[in-house]
């Protein structure tokens, strides 16, 4: 059996591509293992790695570009992403739990299976393409606000987007589409603001918005 490389606060240089990162966490080729008080940050460059958030609370983020893969190993893990630049690759969720400081991913890019997206006054945002197609389910929680902002021409919801505390969802002039059957649900206390956004495919059979009682705003 191999054993894992720990590497302690570490800097790592590649040339080709170029990237400098700085590095808390176990290296097991191929991936770099996150477990609780680990991290991984970017300096410079763009960097490919394949990283697990493996147990516990553990951090990635930096300035410099990321086009590998985040994968969160399940739902006991937390991972605080704090990516200046544009994502290109996609995050991998689990069941785990995302605590977003501003974040946007490029183009197509978007977040496999289902989990939970916290955010602190930070926003998500999706790249601009054509058609947008969200087939995993997402809890959004604003523990302070929190705000969406899709960039696609049309987003087809086909699962369910949960909001709890106050979120604002802005189109930019775009359409969310919940004709397969798309569900944004709001929970009890929460608000979901609509902004410069078109819902289509709301009716029987198609797509709804559902307020789980009397103090869930739209």
């Amino acid at each position: 059996e191999t054993t894992p490389i720990r590497l302690n606060n570490i800097t790592r240089i590649y040339d080709s591509p170029y990237s400098s990162l700085n590095v808390v966490g176990d290296f097991l080729y191929p991936a770099m293992y996150l477990n609780n008080g680990d991290k991984f940050y970017i300096n410079q460059g763009d960097s490919y790695a394949y990283i697990i958030a493996n147990s516990g609370t553990s951090t990635f983020g930096g300035t410099g570009g990321f086009s590998g893969n985040l994968v969160l190993r399940n739902s006991g893990v937390t991972l605080d992403v704090g990516q200046s630049t544009p994502c290109f690759g996609n995050i991998y969720l689990n069941g785990g739990i995302l605590r977003m400081s501003d974040f946007a991913f490029s183009a197509d890019k978007n977040f496999t299976g289902s989990g939970t997206i916290q955010l602190w006054g930070t926003k998500v945002t999706y790249g601009p393409t054509t058609d947008l197609k969200v087939t995993n389910s997402l809890y959004w929680q604003g523990l302070t606000t929190g705000k969406v902002e899709l960039n696609a021409q049309k987003t087809s919801l086909s699962s369910t987007w949960t909001f709890g505390g106050s979120i604002t969802l802005n189109g930019n002039g775009n359409i969310l589409d919940l004709s397969n059957k798309g569900k944004l649900i709001i929970n009890p206390g929460a608000t979901l603001s609509l902004e410069n956004i078109s819902v289509k495919g709301l009716g029987q059979n198609m797509g709804n918005i559902s307020f789980m009682d009397d103090t869930a705003t739209l």
